[in-house]
């Protein structure tokens, strides 16, 4: 268990904020100060039932060390508004291909605007989603439910 003072020590940003006169005093104040700030300042005393997690965790870096999600796109070309789906890792990166040529199925149809986009865990099912929404029923839906 940590005290205060501890608590201070390593975080400037807590004692510079005054936790004492925050409104949400009481019981989430009280677990957060115990056990969210564990992620952010490395403590080595944390250990949970996954062990590359924990020690990612340990070392500061979060769950962000561990985790990258993947994203399936919809782009709107301004050209002839038909759509495109792909699915990344970097939405940003790949937009910016797309608008700049560098990708043969949309190169001749810039300027391309994003729809929308879905998030999800792992590029297996950004795949799966991707390719679903390139089926009949999937564009139905598209249009139908989310476009």
């Amino acid at each position: 268990m940590v005290d205060g003072a501890a608590l201070e020590k390593r975080s400037p940003i807590i004692s510079e904020r005054g936790f004492e006169s925050h409104p949400l005093r009481g019981e989430v104040l009280e677990w957060s100060i115990r056990h969210a700030w564990r992620a952010c300042v490395g403590v080595s005393s944390t250990v949970g039932s996954n062990p590359t997690l924990s020690a990612s965790l340990r070392q500061g870096y979060g769950w962000q060390a561990r985790f990258t999600m993947w994203y399936v796109y919809i782009l709107k070309s301004a050209i002839d508004n038909k759509l495109y789906v792909g699915s990344t890792n970097d939405i940003a990166r790949r937009l910016t291909e797309h608008n700049s040529g560098k990708v043969d199925s949309t190169k001749n149809r810039t300027p391309l605007r994003l729809e929308t986009y879905f998030a999800v865990k792992d590029k297996s099912r950004a795949i799966a989603l991707e390719q679903y929404f390139k089926t009949g029923s999937g564009r139905a839906f598209l249009q139908k439910r989310i476009l």
